[in-house]
């Protein structure tokens, strides 16, 4: 495994050669999801899409959707038929079959970006087309993850076990379809990326940006 720490600074590019997929496991909650797309439709670059998927019917959910689809093409929305209740994972499971990016984001609908995070990836992306794209984050929870510390302090990301969220990490499209999202446990999150890091072989190239570029409700 070989880890870059990558510290610079936005291209200011809005052109760029590859795309970004998100996909987003939702469930019930439509503030913190207005938020969430809010985020995207704010950020400086434009080269994504974000597909939307709630466990199960929701009238909110749905016309929550009808909203942004009428306003931006690049954001779509769809619900299962019946309710997983898998902490999401089946959603998550579904949209990265969905995925054509050249990278994918999985996150959730309480997780928030600021305007420049797709800028600074980007310029990752352009400098050192990495496999795997890691960045810091700010948890809203205590003991996140089992790690010894209290809500809303700095959690240093690292490609480890109890060590990365589902949404702190950008993965290499080819690599995130072939690894898939198979688990349906509570820690699923890390055995996705394990996969990830499993099929892609000890030259895996993972990039870190630190710089904190997610806010974990």
């Amino acid at each position: 495994m070989k880890l870059v720490e990558f510290r610079g600074d936005p291209s200011g590019l809005r052109e760029h050669g590859h795309k970004i997929d998100i996909v987003c496991s939702a469930y019930k909650r439509p503030g913190q999801l207005k938020v969430l797309i809010q985020c995207f439709l704010n950020q400086e670059d434009a080269n994504w899409n974000l597909h939307v998927i709630h466990d199960g019917p929701c009238e909110s959910f749905s016309q929550l959707g009808r909203t942004y689809r009428n306003d931006n093409l690049q954001c779509k929305f769809s619900a299962s038929q019946e309710r997983s209740n898998d902490y999401g994972h089946s959603q998550r499971a579904k949209g990265l079959e969905q995925t054509t990016a050249d990278y994918v984001l999985i996150t959730n609908d309480d997780n928030y970006y600021p305007p420049s995070f797709l800028s600074y990836i980007n310029s990752a992306i352009h400098s050192v087309n990495p496999d795997v794209i890691l960045y810091d984050m700010v948890h809203g929870h205590h003991f996140p993850g089992g790690r010894y510390q209290l809500s809303n302090c700095l959690f240093q990301v690292y490609f480890a076990r109890e060590s990365i969220d589902i949404g702190a990490a950008i993965v290499r499209g080819s690599l995130a379809r072939e690894a898939g999202f198979h688990g349906r446990d509570f820690s699923a999150d890390a055995t996705y990326f394990e996969d990830i890091k499993r099929i892609a072989g000890p030259d895996i190239l993972i990039v870190k940006i630190p710089r904190i570029l997610l806010y974990h409700n």
